[in-house]
């Protein structure tokens, strides 16, 4: 088929059922020898949305616990590089988050710790322990 093709896509809930259902929408039309035709594709998308709603509640969950904790709380990546450092570091120890996260964790340590805490992350991110 020649001609052009113009897409339109769309997310929309689904009227009037209860719970909601929500559904994506392509809209494709097609120009062919002076023909214009067009294509709608719905796709349900109930359990998607479903799941995304329930990983922002859990990331806002998250962030309220950890950013009004009294509790030094860090996150690290396999590396030992802080990926997350909550406020209260700033109140008992002076540090902001962002200072703290540009500087690696195991720095600070002697290279003794550093291995062992580095055999520790490595058994935790394997599920040893």
């Amino acid at each position: 088929m020649g001609g052009g093709r113009e897409t339109f896509a769309a997310e929309y809930p689904g009227g009037g059922s209860v719970p909601c259902r929500w559904y994506a929408t392509t809209v494709n039309r097609f120009a062919d020898e002076g023909l214009k035709r067009v294509v709608l594709a719905h796709r349900e998308i109930t359990d998607r949305r479903r799941a995304e709603e329930r990983l922002r509640e859990s990331e806002n969950l998250f962030r309220l616990i950890t950013e009004h904790a009294a509790e030094l709380i860090t996150l690290m990546d396999a590396s030992g590089q802080r990926v997350y450092c909550s406020p209260s570091y700033f109140a008992l120890r002076g540090y902001t988050p962002g200072e703290l996260v540009s500087r690696s964790r195991l720095a600070s340590l002697t290279e003794e710790d550093r291995d062992r805490v580095r055999q520790s992350i490595h058994r935790i991110l394997e599920g040893v322990c």
